[in-house]
C-alpha cells in the first residue's frame, strides 16, 4: 500500500458475523483478552479438577498402571521440521517501500530477526539480509505488476515480453514464490477487471513455470476482504475458468487486511494544519469500487476512521476469507497476509501506543488462529502461514507546511524513510522479536509416528519422538502422563531440543497393567521448561487407547506404526 485515503463513515458492517465479536467498539484489549481466554479454556480441558471420588481411581490407576521412560535416543541431525512448517520468526515479515531510490539494504533490518520481505518489485539479485531466522537470512518474495505492462497487454505482446523480461530473474531465484500483482481491485494500485485480472494471471503463470516448474505462483490481494472484494474474486475465478476451461491454478492465496470505507468522498473527521484542526489538510479517503463492478457499488462497505484498528474487524476478514477459500475448493492452499498495518497518523489518533497495540494484538491473533475447518491442514490449520507489517520505511505524515512528501506519509514505520533512524514502535517491535527468538520453542510430537487407520485400541507400549519447532533452544522440557483425565506424573527430560527440529529425543515406554481393567485412554502432554514459552499448544499433546484385556503378559516390544490413535 503506497497511498490510502480513510475517513469517517456512518455504520459499523459486521461481514462476518458471530466469529470473533458481537461488540460495537471492538478494542486492543477485547481481543487480547478473548485471545488469551481461548488457551485458558484450552488448558483449562487439559487439567481438570479432581474430585473426592476420583482420588480411589487415582489410587487404582497408579498401582494398576506404571509408566516410566526407560531411555532417550538422539536421531540424526535435521536441517528442517518434518512436513509444511514454518517457525514463529519465519511468519512474520515486512513491506519495503522503496520510494526514493530505498532498498532494504538501507536499514538495519537484521536486528529485527524477520523472516521474509516485499519490495513491490522484483530483483535478478535481490538481497537477503542476515536474520536470527532461520536459515540465517530474508526470504524474498518478489512481485510482477501487471501496470507495469500495459503496452505488452494491449499490443497482444504480453507472453513474449514477459519472458524476456523475466528469464534472468526466474533462472536466478529458482523455487521461489512469485506475487502476481498488488490490489487489482484497487484505482490507486494495479486497478484491473477481473477478466483482464485473469488473462494477465493466465500468461504470467504460464511463463515462470515454464521457466522454473519448482517456482510458486502467488495470487495478488485484494484491498481488503469484504462481501464486495469477494465478489470481485469471484468473478476473476469466473472469468478465469470461461475463458481457459480449467479452475484457475493457485499455488498460494494473499490478501491485505485494512478498514478502510470503499468508495472515494469520504472525509477524514480531522486534519491538522498549523496546530488548528482543519477539514482541508487531508483530503477524501477511500479505495473506490473494484473495476468492473460498479454495477454492485450499493454494496459498498463503510468503515468509520475508529474502526480503523478495530482488531475484532480485522480477525473476522481473516476468518472470512479462509472460509471462503474453503468453500471454493482451495483450503489446501497456503494463504499470505502481505500487507497490513496503520495508515492514519498521529494527528488522526494513532499514536505510538495505539499503533503498538495493533501491531502487537494482532500479531499474537496471527500466531494462535486455526480453525479445524477451514484452516491450512498441512499447517496444523492455521489461517494465516505469512504475514507482513506495513511499513519497514515508508514516509512518516507530516502536516507541517514545507514538509516533503508529509501530507502523503502515513503510519507505523520501523525505520525513518530518510535518516534510517529505528522509531520508536520499531525499537518495541524488536523487544517483542528479541523475547519471540530467545524463549519460544514449539515442542510437538513428530507428524512420522502419528498412528495408522485402525481404530482398535493397542496393547504394546509406545515410542514417543518430540522435537523443537521453535526458535529457541529447548532446555530440557517435561512429559506429563494422565490415565484417563487422572493425572500419574509429570517426568522432567533433561535432553536439550534444538530449534528448527535440529535434533530428535525418541522416548520408549514401558508399562505393567494389572489385568482385568477396561480399556481406557493414556494421554501425553509435552510442557516446556520453566522460564520458556510455548508457541503452540494444539500440538503438545497425543493420546494411546489401551485395551488392558488383551494385554496376555506384562511387557512387550512395541510395534511404532500401530501404537498411537490420535481423536
Amino acid at each position: 500500500m503506497q497511498t490510502r485515503q480513510v475517513g469517517d463513515g456512518v455504520n459499523r458492517p459486521m461481514v462476518f458475523s458471530g466469529t470473533v465479536g458481537q461488540s460495537d467498539s471492538g478494542t486492543v484489549t477485547d481481543l487480547l483478552i478473548y485471545w488469551l481466554t481461548e488457551r485458558l479454556v484450552y488448558l483449562g480441558r487439559t487439567v481438570v479438577a479432581i474430585a473426592w471420588w476420583r482420588w480411589m481411581m487415582v489410587l487404582i490407576a497408579t498401582l494398576a498402571l506404571q509408566l516410566w521412560p526407560v531411555q532417550r535416543l538422539f536421531a540424526q541431525t535435521e536441517t528442517s521440521c518434518p512436513g509444511y512448517y514454518l517457525s514463529p520468526q519465519q511468519r512474520i515479515g515486512i513491506n519495503v517501500a522503496r520510494e526514493g531510490g530505498k532498498e532494504i539494504t538501507d536499514y538495519a533490518v537484521e536486528a529485527l530477526g524477520l523472516g521474509w520481505y516485499l519490495d513491490y518489485t522484483r530483483h535478478e539479485e535481490p538481497a537477503h539480509p542476515a536474520t536470527s531466522a532461520p536459515p540465517g537470512q530474508m526470504a524474498y518474495i518478489p512481485m510482477i505488476r501487471p501496470s507495469h505492462f500495459g503496452a505488452a497487454r494491449s499490443a497482444g505482446t504480453l507472453t513474449p515480453v514477459l519472458t524476456q523480461k523475466l528469464s534472468t530473474a526466474v533462472a536466478n531465484n529458482p523455487g521461489s514464490t512469485w506475487l502476481l500483482g498488488n490490489e487489482p481491485d484497487n484505482q490507486e494500485q494495479d486497478h484491473l477487471t477481473p477478466a483482464a485480472y485473469a488473462e494477465f494471471y493466465h500468461s504470467a503463470y504460464a511463463v515462470i513455470k515454464g521457466l522454473d516448474p519448482s517456482a510458486q505462483i502467488a495470487i495478488a490481494p485484494v484491498t481488503q476482504v469484504t462481501p464486495l472484494r469477494l465478489r470481485y474474486l469471484d468473478a476473476i475465478l469466473a472469468a478465469y475458468q470461461s475463458r481457459y476451461g480449467q479452475p484457475m491454478p493457485v499455488d498460494i492465496w494473499t490478501v491485505h487486511i485494512y478498514m478502510l470505507p470503499e468508495g472515494f468522498g469520504t472525509p477524514v473527521a480531522a486534519g491538522v494544519n498549523n496546530g488548528e484542526i482543519s477539514p482541508d489538510a487531508a483530503p477524501a479517503w477511500g479505495i473506490g469500487v473494484p473495476p468492473g463492478l460498479e454495477e454492485y457499488a450499493a454494496e459498498a462497505v463503510t468503515f468509520t476512521q475508529e474502526q480503523h484498528d478495530d482488531l475484532h474487524l480485522f480477525a473476522e476478514q481473516v476468518i472470512g476469507m479462509r472460509a471462503w477459500l474453503a468453500e471454493r475448493g482451495y483450503r489446501e492452499k497456503p494463504l499470505y497476509l502481505t500487507e497490513y498495518g496503520i495508515l492514519l497518523s498521529p494527528d488522526h489518533g494513532f499514536d505510538e501506543a495505539r499503533v503498538e497495540a495493533f501491531l502487537l494484538g494482532s500479531t499474537a491473533w496471527l500466531q494462535g488462529a486455526k480453525n479445524p475447518l477451514t484452516g491450512f491442514p498441512a499447517d496444523n490449520n492455521q489461517l494465516v502461514q505469512r504475514w507482513a507489517w506495513f511499513s519497514l520505511n515508508f514516509y512518516s505524515f507530516d502536516p507541517t507546511p514545507g514538509s516533503e512528501h508529509g501530507l502523503e506519509g502515513l503510519n507505523g514505520n520501523f525505520f525513518e524513510h530518510g535518516s534510517g533512524t529505528i522509531t520508536t514502535l520499531g525499537k518495541q517491535f524488536k523487544r517483542f522479536m528479541d523475547r519471540l527468538h530467545s524463549r519460544t520453542v514449539d515442542l510437538a510430537f513428530e507428524t512420522n509416528v502419528l498412528p495408522s487407520e485402525s481404530k482398535e485400541p493397542v496393547s504394546t507400549p509406545p515410542a514417543l519422538t518430540i522435537v523443537n519447532r521453535g526458535d529457541a533452544t529447548a532446555n530440557g522440557f517435561r512429559l506429563r502422563l494422565w490415565w484417563g483425565k487422572t493425572p500419574i506424573e509429570t517426568v522432567a527430560i533433561e535432553d536439550h531440543l534444538l530449534p528448527h527440529c535440529g535434533n530428535r529425543v525418541t522416548i520408549p515406554l514401558q508399562w505393567e497393567i494389572a489385568l482385568g481393567l477396561e480399556a481406557s485412554q493414556l494421554r501425553l502432554q509435552l510442557l516446556p521448561s520453566l522460564g520458556q514459552v510455548e508457541y503452540d499448544i494444539a500440538d503438545n499433546t497425543t493420546f494411546v487407547e489401551i485395551d488392558i484385556t488383551k494385554i496376555p503378559t506384562n511387557t512387550q516390544t512395541i510395534d511404532v506404526e500401530k501404537a498411537f490413535r490420535l481423536p
